[in-house]
């Protein structure tokens, strides 16, 4: 699946605990959200969308 620049996907950092899991890391406005999601071979299920300081600075750094 091929996903706007300003969406990505990733594996979950606490893959441990959320093996299961996978997290897109969206942009809106100038701050970076991280959507939890679990996929199967029809749907993809949003979890929830969390505000996430560490990922701003880490995929927004500050010129």
């Amino acid at each position: 699946m091929r996903f706007p620049k300003h969406i990505f996907r990733i594996d979950n950092p606490n893959e441990a605990k959320y093996s299961h899991q996978r997290v897109f890391i969206v942009r809106i406005s100038d701050y970076v959200f991280v959507v939890p999601f679990v996929e199967n071979e029809t749907e993809i299920f949003l979890k929830t969308i969390i505000p996430n300081r560490k990922m701003t600075k880490k995929y927004l750094p500050k010129d």
